[in-house]
């Protein structure tokens, strides 16, 4: 499932606050609303997702292999 496949399932992705974590990278490759990521971001696969049901204040971080 890729970035963009996964926030296709929320209502209103492009207000929701999202970072994105590179498993190759072993850093946060983007941190802000969906609305805003870059293009090619989007297209990562995503390998798991943390963070959906802890006290975050609303982030979700998805977890790609690479972008």
């Amino acid at each position: 499932m890729t970035v963009q496949e996964f926030m296709e399932m929320f209502i209103d992705p492009d207000a929701q606050h999202i970072q994105i974590w590179s498993d190759a990278e072993e850093k946060i490759v983007y941190d802000g609303d969906y609305g805003d990521v870059p293009e090619h971001v989007n297209y990562a696969e995503v390998s798991s997702i943390d963070n959906v049901y802890a006290d975050n204040k609303g982030v979700i971080c998805l977890n790609v292999w690479e972008v």
